[in-house]
């Protein structure tokens, strides 16, 4: 086992606090004790994993219109590709503001990544639902969330690495790259938005 400089600790420590006390202004007791839960497990191991084939498949974004993932969502560009639900109340409001966060620091450079949040719902979370979901976390245009039937859409998270047949029980991952070597990193959703950010450049725009 690692053991972290003392700035990282107090870093961490700061994270931890702040969000829980977030939810807990926020949430009910049990939505609480289910976020306290996903919180502990936020610092995962950032690893590099090469990914499946890609299936474009056919999918309908925040405003109706329908697209191929692979064509017309990520066009060949580097991505930051997230998984959420619009009736999440614990840990997807976290990766909204996250994503939002990482989105406006990245300045110029977000024209040239693929932003995507995909329901893991997609029963529910239809096109309006996601809208305004988004317009919750600043509306930002280079967003696109993605839903569908369910068919192509578990299609799709399980090349990602993301189905779980329970979507309480979703993975709390974001992926980033491909980076130039064709690798992804897979990084806790819940991390702080700057080590996001780093990840972001590192993995997606590193020697392009």
């Amino acid at each position: 086992m690692t053991c972290q400089q003392p700035d990282q600790s107090r870093r961490l420590s700061r994270f931890f606090a702040i969000a829980s006390l977030m939810l807990a202004l926020a949430l009910p007791w049990s939505a609480q004790t289910e976020a306290h839960d996903h919180l502990r497990k936020a610092e995962v191991n950032t690893s590099q994993i090469r990914a499946r084939p890609i299936p474009d498949v056919f999918l309908t974004d925040q405003s109706g219109h329908q697209v191929r993932f692979a064509t017309d969502v990520l066009r060949q560009r580097p991505a930051l590709i997230s998984f959420i639900y619009t009736r999440c109340t614990t840990t997807c409001p976290l990766v909204g503001a996250t994503v939002a966060t990482v989105t406006g620091n990245l300045g110029a450079d977000a024209g040239k990544l693929a932003i995507v949040s995909i329901s893991i719902d997609p029963d529910y979370d239809t096109p309006e639902r996601l809208l305004d979901w988004r317009k919750l976390h600043g509306d930002i245009p280079q967003w696109t969330l993605l839903t569908g039937p369910k068919r192509e859409t578990n299609q799709l998270l399980r090349a990602l690495g993301a189905y779980s047949p329970n979507i309480e029980d979703h993975s709390d991952i974001l992926l980033i790259g491909p980076n130039a070597s064709g690798q992804w990193v897979r990084m806790s959703s819940l991390a702080g938005w700057d080590k996001v950010a780093a990840e972001v450049r590192a993995a997606a725009f590193a020697g392009r």
